[in-house]
């Protein structure tokens, strides 16, 4: 049995539960609505689980990809080049890069569970969960496309004191 993830709206009265919600979907007499109801909260779940996995996996890159330019800037300093600036700029990126981390953990904790009123306002709500689903991942992939331009960033400061230039210059 496939149990689904909702999310937490809010509603008059506060937030609802996943209890509520299950009392109200059973108040649903059309057996047609409540299906696609109950499928649609469970699917709410399954976009947010794979979209915040995503960008998990692209802070991980992310980071790895960092670090590879931090050594390749240490072994610059070696040679005997100020790299302060690309120091200042790996700071940042890394604090980038948490941040992004803390909004992606923050956003696949959050569950959204559609509130149902009454069965003529199921399209509204079931609406409106989504709406909201992809308003807070839209700001979460906003976090993390900053901690990617933050590492470009940085790369293009090391690229500076090397005296190379880019191969790939299309990102600004």
């Amino acid at each position: 049995v496939v149990t689904p993830v909702f999310a937490e709206t809010a509603t008059r009265s506060g937030k609802i539960n996943r209890e509520e919600f299950r009392e109200r979907l059973q108040s649903i007499r059309d057996e047609k609505k409540k299906a696609i109801v109950e499928r649609m909260a469970q699917r709410i779940g399954e976009i947010n689980s794979n979209r915040t996995n995503i960008m998990t996996r692209h802070l991980t890159k992310i980071e790895e990809l960092l670090n590879r330019i931090e050594a390749r800037a240490l072994g610059v300093e070696k040679n005997g080049k100020d790299i302060t600036t690309v120091k200042a700029a790996i700071t940042t990126a890394r604090t980038a890069i948490a941040a992004a981390s803390t909004a992606v953990n923050a956003q696949a904790a959050k569950t959204y569970i559609i509130d149902i009123t009454t069965e003529d306002k199921l399209g509204a709500a079931v609406s409106a969960a989504r709406t909201t689903l992809a308003r807070d991942l839209q700001a979460t992939h906003q976090a993390v496309v900053a901690a990617r331009k933050s590492v470009r960033e940085v790369l293009t400061a090391l690229a500076k004191v090397v005296g190379e230039k880019l191969t790939n210059t299309t990102e600004k």
